[in-house]
């Protein structure tokens, strides 16, 4: 048994999605629980956005649930731009599975997302110049990757190319990568003393050095929802909201969240349910509708907490009342939040839109599929139907 440690749960599905093209069984929990048929298990401490010592707390319990489980290795899945509580959460995982160091690659070249001269690129733009420099729970203000750790002298970081790390016995080793080779030059350096963290590029370099075979899969899956969609923006994101733009040029309805509930914690009850009938009577009509936040980004958590809690409480409500084939959850903390409203603890990985745009399904609601996707990522063709459900497509 493969365990991968994620921060949130779009990132933990989106490494889900990388073992699955592997050919393995892969599950996703938001609590650990071992699984000896199960190949590959995700877990997702949603420590992103907790406090520092919160998240210290949180993977140091986990560990110790680790070390007394039968885990053939682990991994440290983080954010790709290195938000939330990186640096503490590595110092951690070290001194409990007593690993001398870590190689963390998180750059995702696949996405364009690199580092080179210890500085963050996307696209070759500054990550502190990009829609990251927005983020209202975590603003990227530089692009320095010791910056973006919070570097400490507690525990040294080095960012460093490949061949440079000779001596390095200890701390935090950043690989800076610019492309897949790069990846693959550092999967074949983590060994029994290393702890290997990064994003789902470097995951996979991991798994074709270790099974020494490209992934199974050559083709992305989708498996037909029975039922109608419902796609949940929670992003602010540019991405999410030229969607939105595309969703209203295909005449799929859009039901925004009503200006009366935008940046008030207690839902007016009238307002929320004529939202609610409003997704509803969309669905009905069109099989398929999509909820988004159209109002200005706001760097405000409290605020950002708030939309997620209302996105959140507008699916239960949709989901009491039809039955839905499939939630199309955009960000990681409006799926947190969603999965916290409904219950649902544990998924499956059944087929993949595209890179990070994971299907799951809930273990004890197969009528009702659960896709998520990363918010900067961009939306697949596929999601819009303008490819037939239930066919492949190569990757």
């Amino acid at each position: 048994m493969i365990v991968v440690i994620a921060d949130d749960i779009s990132g933990a599905a989106e490494i889900a999605g990388v073992a699955w093209q592997f050919g393995l069984t892969t599950q996703v929990q938001r609590r650990f629980s071992p699984a000896k048929e199960v190949d590959v298990i995700v877990v997702d401490t949603n420590t992103r956005d907790t406090t520092e010592d919160m998240a210290r707390a949180t993977v140091e319990a986990l560990a110790r649930e680790l070390n007394d489980a039968d885990v053939l290795w682990c991994y440290k899945k983080v954010d790709s731009v290195l938000r939330g509580h990186v640096r503490a959460e590595l110092e951690v995982l070290m001194n409990a599975l007593e690993k001398a160091r870590t190689i963390l690659a998180p750059a995702n070249p696949s996405k364009g997302r690199t580092i080179a001269g210890g500085q963050y690129r996307i696209d070759n733009r500054p990550l502190h110049e990009t829609d990251f420099a927005n983020d209202p729970q975590c603003p990227a203000k530089s692009s320095l990757v010791t910056d973006l750790l919070n570097a400490s002298r507690e525990c040294p970081v080095f960012v460093l190319k490949h061949g440079a790390c000779q001596g390095r016995t200890r701390g935090i080793i950043v690989g800076e990568a610019e492309s897949p080779g790069d990846l693959a030059e550092w999967a074949a350096e983590v060994d029994v003393d290393v702890l290997a963290a990064g994003g789902s590029d470097f995951f996979a370099a991991i798994l074709e050095t270790r099974t020494g075979s490209l992934p199974l899969k050559t083709a992305f899956e989708v498996v037909p929802a029975a039922g109608p969609k419902l796609l949940v923006c929670g992003s602010a994101s540019d991405s999410s909201r030229q969607a939105v733009k595309r969703a209203q040029r295909l005449g799929i309805p859009v039901c925004p969240l009503p200006d009366a509930l935008f940046g008030h914690a207690v839902s007016s009850e009238r307002v929320a349910e004529q939202w609610k009938e409003d997704v509803l009577s969309a669905l009905g009509r069109e099989s398929r509708a999509i909820v988004a936040i159209p109002q200005p980004v706001l760097q405000d958590r409290s605020l950002a907490h708030e939309l997620s809690t209302h996105l959140a409480g507008l699916v239960e409500s949709v989901i009491s009342r039809m039955a839905i084939g499939e939630l199309i959850l955009e960000g990681g903390a409006t799926a947190q939040a969603v999965l916290d409203r409904l219950g649902w603890q544990t998924l499956e990985v059944v087929g993949e839109y595209g890179p990070g745009i994971v299907q799951l399904c809930a273990s004890d609601r197969g009528e009702t599929l659960v896709t998520m996707k990363p918010g900067s990522y961009p939306w697949p063709p596929e999601i819009w139907g303008q490819c037939r459900e239930g066919t492949s497509y190569a990757i």
